[in-house]
């Protein structure tokens, strides 16, 4: 299974502080929360709504990089001096959020008074490398169907929503969205996602997308180890 890109789900400890030191805010659909390159001041706790992570390709342009929802952390540079001083990538708003923000300086003193703390930022730190690392796999190794199920998957486990019929993704993700999260066109990114609806493997209406078949994407998505 492929992990989201920048930031893995803050465990309970890092919620709770998250929310008790914060300062609650909420953006709106389209604002820019986080941008790649510049001096990464701010940092935000996620008590409702998704952001799309994007960074910049040498070309100039925008590449989809995964989603952030509840209990994730956006722009955790600004909590963590191992990431230097500027932001790794661009946060925007997918939907209106309901945020905690904290400051760089207010982040980086807590946690050098904070043993316990710090030791919860490392460990964000070391799963954020590794799903950088596992994002560049996506792109790149294994076919379209193996990469699409294992972002499906991926979007499931950390944004879904159980019921006695399948899986229901949180963010609306369009088929644009899933071609450019897997390196591939929306025309065949799109021919797969409608043989896949019409295999009752996965439904979706308007960028919402529900998972009817956990196991079989799983097993198109452990071929990726196959090949």
């Amino acid at each position: 299974m492929v992990p989201s890109y920048t930031v893995e789900r803050a465990p309970d400890e890092v919620a709770e502080y998250c929310q008790r030191i914060g300062r609650p805010m909420i953006a709106d659909t389209g604002d820019v929360l986080v941008r790649e390159g510049e001096p990464a001041t701010t940092a935000y706790y996620v008590k409702r709504g998704y952001a799309k992570v994007f960074s910049t390709t040498p070309s100039g342009q925008q590449r989809l990089l995964g989603f952030i929802g509840p209990k994730d952390v956006i722009g955790l540079g600004a909590a963590h001096a191992a990431l230097g001083e500027t932001y790794l990538a661009t946060a925007v708003a997918a939907t209106q959020m309901d945020l905690q923000m904290w400051t760089r300086e207010f982040a980086l003193s807590s946690a050098e008074h904070h043993p316990e703390l710090q030791q919860v930022l490392d460990g964000l730190l070391m799963r954020s490398l590794h799903i950088i690392v596992t994002r560049i796999h996506t792109v790149s190794g294994g076919r379209v169907p193996e990469r699409l199920a294992g972002v499906l998957l991926e979007l499931a486990e950390r944004h879904g929503e159980s019921d006695l019929g399948g899986i229901t993704l949180g963010p609306r993700v369009t088929r644009e969205d899933l071609a450019s999260l897997v390196g591939t066109t929306l025309f065949t990114a799109s021919r797969q996602l409608a043989g896949w609806e019409e295999a009752g493997i996965i439904e979706s209406h308007r960028g919402r997308i529900r998972v009817l078949q956990v196991e079989r994407l799983r097993e198109l998505a452990n071929a990726i180890e196959k090949n």
